[in-house]
């Protein structure tokens, strides 16, 4: 993927509000893009799930949760970034680093379903799993499914 910052001299006030939702896919070096397109006392502001934190697992050894396991080793690039950002972001010169958490539950299916879904996919296409997402789905009937991601947040400030 090309790197979309390249070309990037200055930054209107639009995109000022809109820089920081794109940083974490779109450069191979984002944090130190952005400190170079932001006006000085600007904001980044980074909002991304904690990947390594999710789950549909009930208990110990869940077979559920192996579909989730292997859904996110295979469609996510860094699952343990969130929790480095807030000194990743300090060190490229960043100030007054805000680290928060925001929690995503769901019962009903929904997002979570589909993690399910892709790690079967994934499973089956390496041979290890047929098509059957019959035990998410019996846990929805049944009103006890469970999903959950922890979302992270950074925002910091451009030194002015």
């Amino acid at each position: 993927m090309p790197d979309v910052w390249v070309n990037i001299t200055a930054v209107d006030d639009a995109m000022q509000e809109r820089l920081a939702g794109v940083l974490e896919t779109r450069s191979a070096d984002p944090q130190q893009q952005a400190l170079r397109v932001l006006r000085p006392g600007s904001w980044l502001a980074v909002f991304d799930g904690d990947d390594a934190t999710t789950t549909v697992a009930l208990g110990d050894h869940d077979p559920l949760q192996a579909c989730v396991n292997i859904m996110m080793a295979n469609s996510v690039t860094d699952r343990w970034l969130m929790r480095r950002l807030p000194q990743v972001v300090r060190d490229c010169g960043f100030v007054g680093v805000d680290f928060r958490s925001h929690g995503f539950v769901e019962s009903g299916g929904g997002y979570m379903l589909t993690v399910v879904e892709r790690g079967v996919d994934f499973l089956r296409s390496f041979g290890q799993i047929g098509d059957d997402t019959a035990a998410a789905r019996r846990r929805i009937e049944a009103d006890t499914f469970f999903g959950l991601i922890a979302y992270a947040s950074v925002t910091a400030r451009k030194p002015a």
